[in-house]
């Protein structure tokens, strides 16, 4: 499946937690650290999937 990096917000960066990304304010410039990034990756999905 393809992916898409989406970038944050101005003032935010993104934290992984477990398998999704949540958003997290940041005061000032970011700093860099474990689980986050100004970027994060999602699937892309090219059409609805049919009900049942």
């Amino acid at each position: 499946m393809a992916k898409k990096r989406v970038k944050a917000p101005a003032g935010y960066h993104w934290m992984k937690k477990g398998a999704k990304y949540i958003l997290m304010k940041h005061p000032g410039t970011f700093v860099p650290h474990k689980g986050a990034s100004l970027f994060a990756p999602f699937d892309i999905m090219k059409k609805h999937k049919k009900n049942g």
